[in-house]
């Protein structure tokens, strides 16, 4: 069985591309398997996926559903095992299963690859992080809005920002200059607010000779701080900016320093003051998007049931 949590939720075998699920049971199922170290209580899954329904229907709106499941991967699924095993008091995914998952392959292939320095990458290492990219289709459960997509939405979302730092810094140590702007455009495609990632394109692109696609860059930058922030460049990019146009040699450009894929020391993580604000900033940002779209979803829905009941009105 292959399950995609990347992206659009997507179930498919061997015999089926695409196994149907109903939309409770879709969830359910993705419940499972980000969670799929866990033995879930019955009473517990039952309270957070039907909250409302008082807790003798929640429990038979849960048993409802596993029959769902079972019989909808039951009929695709040629391999005997099921994958979902259940006491009276429990759930949890059948660990003996053969299920391919992305995001399991992502973790497992993402945490080989940063284990290593980015400057010390092994051709092992570095195989195993363009992996864990290619994995990454897009945010997690694209169109799900409970609270526990959301949370590992953005667990998995700064994995996979750190896999692109650690390949952009990587090929740049190694003079891959095309490949490591590739990289930084790839952060910045998730993140465009990231105002360090924009300085190390400056100076990547004026290192590669692109001159005016670094000044071009800056400019950029301030577009997307005064529309996402509200808020003008910092002084080392401005600094960095007017270096550039008075023709500095790239060599003579002052480094650059990314925080993000940097550990923790010691006695603390450092510039702590900046560094959590900046990580709290982001994260509200990405909330806030995550809010409107729920709020679109849910002004459609509202909507399309209007519609569809007005003729029962009249």
């Amino acid at each position: 069985m292959y399950v995609y949590l990347f992206g659009s939720f997507h179930v498919s075998t061997r015999k089926l591309s695409e196994v149907e699920l109903r939309p409770t049971a879709a969830r359910l199922l993705a419940f499972l398997l980000l969670h799929r170290d866990d033995a879930h209580h019955r009473e517990m899954v039952a309270e957070s996926f039907w909250h409302k329904a008082e807790i003798g229907r929640a429990r038979k709106s849960l048993n409802t559903t596993l029959w769902q499941l079972r019989n909808a991967l039951g009929r695709a699924d040629e391999i005997q095992g099921e994958l979902i095993t259940t006491t009276l008091e429990q759930i949890r995914i059948n660990q003996q299963h053969d299920l391919w998952l992305d995001v399991a392959l992502f973790e497992e292939q993402a945490n080989r690859g940063l284990a290593h320095p980015a400057d010390r990458l092994s051709p092992p290492a570095i195989r195993a992080l363009e992996e864990s990219t290619q994995l990454y289709r897009g945010d997690l459960l694209t169109g799900f809005f409970d609270s526990w997509a959301l949370s590992e939405r953005e667990r998995l979302r700064l994995i996979y920002l750190r896999c692109l730092t650690h390949l952009m810094e990587h090929h740049q140590h190694q003079n891959n200059l095309d490949i490591s702007i590739d990289y930084a455009q790839r952060i910045l495609s998730v993140e465009p607010w990231r105002e360090d990632v924009h300085r190390r394109l400056m100076r990547l692109y004026a290192e590669s000779g692109r001159r005016t696609s670094a000044i071009e860059q800056y400019k950029l930058c301030r577009q997307i701080l005064a529309e996402e922030l509200d808020i003008p460049p910092l002084a080392e990019t401005k600094a960095l900016y007017q270096q550039l146009v008075a023709g500095s040699p790239a060599g003579h450009l002052r480094p650059n320093h990314i925080t993000v894929d940097q550990p923790p020391a010691e006695n603390g993580s450092p510039d702590p003051t900046l560094r959590d604000a900046t990580q709290q900033l982001q994260t509200a940002l990405r909330m806030m998007k995550d809010a409107q779209a729920t709020l679109h979803h849910a002004v459609a829905l509202v909507e399309h049931l209007t519609q569809r009941d007005l003729p029962k009105n009249r």
